[in-house]
């Protein structure tokens, strides 16, 4: 993508296995800020659909798996 190759070239990797490095994590980083935009969205558009149910107990289970701190 354009923005691992800028990414790439920021931090100076020349080399195909830091390019590589380098565009695996900006993918991630891309599917990761995406995921959060559209659960966001998804929360925020069906509150008081099922699919806004569905995540919301998503959510819940999580936090009521969570180990006492």
């Amino acid at each position: 993508t354009p923005a691992g190759m800028l990414a790439a070239a920021v931090v100076g990797a020349t080399g195909p296995f830091q390019a590589a490095v380098v565009g695996a994590a900006v993918a991630l980083a891309t599917v990761a800020l995406f995921t959060v935009v559209a659960v966001g969205a998804a929360r925020r558009l069906l509150p008081d659909t099922e699919c806004g149910k569905w995540l919301r107990a998503t959510v819940d289970n999580r936090r009521g798996r969570r180990p006492a701190r």
